[in-house]
């Protein structure tokens, strides 16, 4: 039916002040609330203000935090879901069990992990032409869902102001995410800029990368040539 208002299903646990939630908030946000009806399914470790505003956003609140899978497959039947879409891959309080009971007619992996479940429960992954080229269809299991842009991103409403840098004062390079992330070929472009860049400082790693060993590529790249 062309002219049924779907209802749409989220299920994860960043609803709150998380990384991930600043990407996938412009959709709730800019979701044409006339064709949609959104249900959010959320297993939550701590709240705040960016949980409140989610709630918010939804025509629906379900806190199914500590329920059992099969608990919130039952929930979604009886919401009556067209479309379960999970928001976390295999992160934390992901429940892709819940999706692996088929509650609902579609069930859709978005944003949790770009590349896909590997599910056969997934029906599809919401990408973009940069995020899945068509020479690269072949990596996923999931029926690519093709949308103008994938990645959106709202910065908190309370985020720090980027000021000026000092004149005079030295570029600063700095990393905020785990060590073993990094890939291979992103060390020796930042290696490479690094070595271009004169005078300039490091910023030490976070403290959760210190329990990480040194990535051995770091040994194979060149030394900056120039004052550091």
């Amino acid at each position: 039916d062309p002219e049924k208002r779907l209802r749409v299903g989220f299920t994860g646990g960043d609803f709150r002040a998380h990384s991930a939630a600043y990407m996938f908030g412009t959709i709730y946000e800019h979701l044409d609330r006339e064709r949609f009806e959104v249900v959010t399914y959320a297993d939550l470790s701590t709240t705040d203000q960016v949980t409140d505003w989610f709630r918010d956003a939804s025509n629906g609140w379900r806190d199914v935090t500590a329920w059992p899978d099969e608990v919130i497959a039952e929930a979604v039947r009886r919401d009556r879901i067209d479309v379960l879409i999970d928001l976390a891959g295999f992160t934390d309080k992901s429940h892709l069990m819940v999706h692996m009971l088929k509650p609902a007619p579609l069930s859709i992996n978005a944003w949790g992990h770009l590349t896909g479940t590997g599910l056969d429960c997934m029906d599809g992954l919401i990408v973009d032409r940069v995020m899945l080229t068509e020479d690269r269809r072949h990596e996923i299991t999931e029926t690519p869902c093709y949308v103008p842009f994938a990645l959106g991103f709202s910065p908190s409403k309370d985020h720090v102001e980027i000021t000026p840098r000092p004149e005079g004062a030295p570029l600063t390079f700095g990393y905020l995410g785990r060590i073993q992330k990094i890939s291979d070929p992103t060390v020796a472009l930042w290696a490479a800029r690094y070595c271009l860049t004169a005078p300039a400082r490091r910023l030490p790693p976070a403290p959760r990368s210190r329990r990480c060993a040194t990535r051995p590529t770091a040994a194979r790249l060149p030394r900056p040539t120039s004052p550091v």
